[in-house]
């Protein structure tokens, strides 16, 4: 199913994740940064060495809910959409994935309590704990579940299944 269509990266910076899914898996991965595109000296090397490699196409935008009319991605392209640590883009991804009825796959980093106030769990009270946080986000939907994932840092993956 992947390979049918685009993976989403939201807030993928430099790209690794996409880089890594696209040239070792082949899937076609599209990059949401507001910040401009700057391959890593490793990313040029393998370029310059396979020219049959298309790197990951990069939109320098954010992943808003008028994304996908301002920046001409057909939705019905979107296989999945995914977030490696995207700060601040953390919420968004969720909620324009769920909106729109796509698979996401996010692992939360930073809460960023004090720049989103008006965030409250079921219970009334402000997910200001990387733990509650996570809570708020899977209280966004019956078919969010989560995971832990065998690495050191925050390895708590949040994701759907819709389909």
């Amino acid at each position: 199913n992947l390979k049918s269509g685009i993976i989403l990266d939201v807030a993928g910076g430099r790209g690794d994740l996409s880089f890594e899914l696209t040239s070792k898996f082949s899937l076609r991965c599209v990059i949401i940064d507001p910040r401009p595109q700057k391959f890593r000296r490793w990313q040029l090397k393998m370029i310059k060495k396979h020219p049959e490699l298309s790197p990951p196409r990069h939109i320098q935008d954010l992943f808003d809910q008028n994304f996908f009319e301002k920046d001409e991605v057909d939705l019905a392209d979107v296989r999945l959409v995914i977030g490696m640590h995207p700060d601040e883009a953390t919420e968004p991804l969720v909620t324009n994935a769920l909106r729109n009825k796509i698979n996401f796959a996010v692992i939360p980093c930073c809460v960023f309590s004090q720049m989103f106030p008006q965030r409250r769990l079921r219970d009334g009270s402000e997910p200001v704990s990387y733990e509650a946080f996570c809570d708020y986000l899977m209280e966004k939907s019956a078919f969010i579940d989560s995971c832990m994932l065998p690495f050191l840092g925050r390895n708590r993956a949040i994701f759907t299944k819709l389909l």
